[in-house]
């Protein structure tokens, strides 16, 4: 069996009766092609890296950034698997694709962009582990803030009955941090939105309490979306 294959520039007038049958093949060698409409029958697809496959590119001496082909290559592989039902197939090339996008810039470390913070907070909405990782993260994150002295919740919220007693009474504006069981649960009634008691006092409570409050949802969502995908799959 030979060790290297490539399709480049192939000019093939029916792909879709071109078919590849109990062997083993490497994303890279249908660069230059376009393989969504190819068949692939009991593949096995050599484990390689996104470096790997760039190195191959480069080897071809092709003009063109490797990871944008790469890119596009896994896009259509993804295409052939999704139209087939091979959906382990797609995602795996759907997470190739974005990842070959993300290492094309700034060697994978254009932190600034969407796509990076969607690959590390759920692996483009393909990883559901580590969705639900982050979402705990988040959770207990916070839970510990809470608990930081400096970040006050009110210890009293007085109701005054007459004008007399509103000058008496006044709201508790430095309040006292939170015990760390309490804190776990408050943490988690701010994600899900319950205006859980007591209410921040300080200012750092007031700040942290809304921003978690979105993250939390943020990252509830693209678990939500990863496990979509992960549930369609094995449908």
């Amino acid at each position: 069996m030979a060790k290297r294959v490539s399709f480049w520039s192939a000019e093939i007038e029916k792909p879709e009766r071109l078919s590849f049958t109990d062997c083993k093949l490497r994303p890279e060698w249908f660069l230059g092609s376009d393989p969504s409409k190819f068949q692939f029958l009991n593949i096995t697809w050599e484990p390689r890296t996104i470096q790997q496959g760039a190195k191959f590119v480069r080897e071809q001496d092709r003009p063109d950034s490797p990871y944008a082909l790469l890119a596009l290559v896994y896009r259509r592989l993804a295409t052939n698997a999704e139209e087939n039902q091979r959906f382990e197939d797609a995602s795996r090339f759907r997470y190739a694709a974005h990842n070959a996008s993300r290492l094309g810039e700034w060697h994978g470390f254009a932190f600034w962009k969407l796509n990076w913070w969607y690959w590390v907070l759920s692996g483009y909405g393909e990883r559901v582990l580590r969705a639900a990782t982050i979402l705990a993260l988040i959770w207990i994150v916070f839970a510990l803030l809470y608990t930081m002295s400096g970040v006050g919740f009110a210890r009293w919220d007085p109701r005054p009955s007459s004008k007399e007693q509103s000058e008496i009474l006044k709201p508790d504006k430095h309040g006292a941090s939170l015990k760390f069981a309490r804190a776990l649960t408050y943490s988690l009634e701010v994600m899900a939105f319950q205006k859980p008691t007591p209410t921040p006092a300080s200012t750092a409570a007031r700040v942290l309490v809304p921003i978690e409050g979105i993250l939390g949802a943020l990252q509830a969502a693209l678990l939500a979306l990863a496990v979509r995908r992960k549930i369609s799959r094995s449908a």
